[in-house]
């Protein structure tokens, strides 16, 4: 599965199944967006050719930093919940 139609999935799933609000779905997308971008800029992967099976704790620890580097101001509370969404996101994907 392409990076991109999982996450079209993992909100669809959020929002139905899990019954999350509005607002905390919106979260979700924001932080798998930046996700994206990480993917694209700091491992100059084309998304629309990324599999969801390419995903590796490395890459999920590569994002933390990424994060920061990017974001000299960032707290380790929002770093955190950037990190607990791609949890939830790859937990979502093994049960696929």
């Amino acid at each position: 599965m392409l990076f991109k139609e999982a996450h079209l999935n993992f909100l669809n799933y959020l929002e139905v199944i899990k019954n999350k609000s509005p607002r905390t779905v919106e979260q979700y997308d924001r932080h798998l967006r930046k996700f994206n971008e990480f993917i694209i800029e700091s491992l100059e992967k084309n998304i629309d050719k990324f599999k969801v099976k390419d995903i590796v704790l490395e890459i999920a620890e590569k994002f933390r930093s990424y994060l920061y580097e990017k974001n000299k101001s960032i707290s380790i509370k929002t770093a955190n919940a950037y990190m607990i969404t791609i949890r939830s996101f790859l937990k979502f994907l093994e049960k696929k």
